[in-house]
């Protein structure tokens, strides 16, 4: 995953000749800045990953980085923001893991209600049974509520990277209305 994240960052510093400016990236990163402007820190991870220099420009003042391995690489839409696609909770359909949890409950009760039935070394066992049972219904409910908060992180980033696009997006056409008037 992270790996895709570097491809689609390098692309779109390919589709801008590899020169980009650090609000050019900042929707991009795996890790987002909070605000577009000021997003040099948070470019510098792609500066250091892709082995990039920064050039203050002549003009403003600002910093552009330059990466001169990615110069020449496929055209790409750079305006689209990153997107963290949701972590699966199981190779499984909601059906088939519907299944999985009614069989996993069912035995939980079914041996509670068993434990209580009978005596002896029967009991016994049937509490061994039960606590193993609650041990494999507590290690798939503890990495659902794992993949829960991964999603909602995933989701808050991908919320910062639209952010960040639709500014820089606004941005650009600010500055495309102030040149053409």
């Amino acid at each position: 995953r992270t790996a895709d994240h570097w491809r689609a960052v390098a692309a779109v510093v390919a589709s801008r000749g590899g020169v980009v400016a650090p609000e050019e990236l900042a929707p991009h990163l795996p890790a987002p800045p909070m605000k577009l402007r000021g997003s040099e820190a948070a470019a510098a991870v792609a500066v250091a990953h892709f082995r990039g220099r920064p050039r203050r420009c002549e003009e403003g003042g600002g910093v552009v980085f330059e990466f001169p391995e990615l110069v020449g690489g496929a055209p790409a839409d750079g305006d689209d923001a990153l997107v963290e696609a949701p972590v699966p909770f199981a190779g499984l359909s909601f059906e088939r893991t519907l299944c999985c949890a009614g069989l996993v409950g069912g035995n939980v009760l079914a041996l509670w209600v068993l434990r209580g039935a009978v005596d002896g070394a029967l009991a016994r066992a049937a509490a061994f049974f039960f606590y193993y049972s609650l041990a494999i219904l507590a290690i798939p409910l503890g990495r659902f509520a794992a993949f829960m908060v991964a999603n909602r992180r995933r989701e808050e980033r991908n919320a910062t990277r639209r952010a960040l696009a639709d500014e820089l997006r606004r941005l650009r056409d600010e500055d495309s209305s102030g040149v053409a008037a």
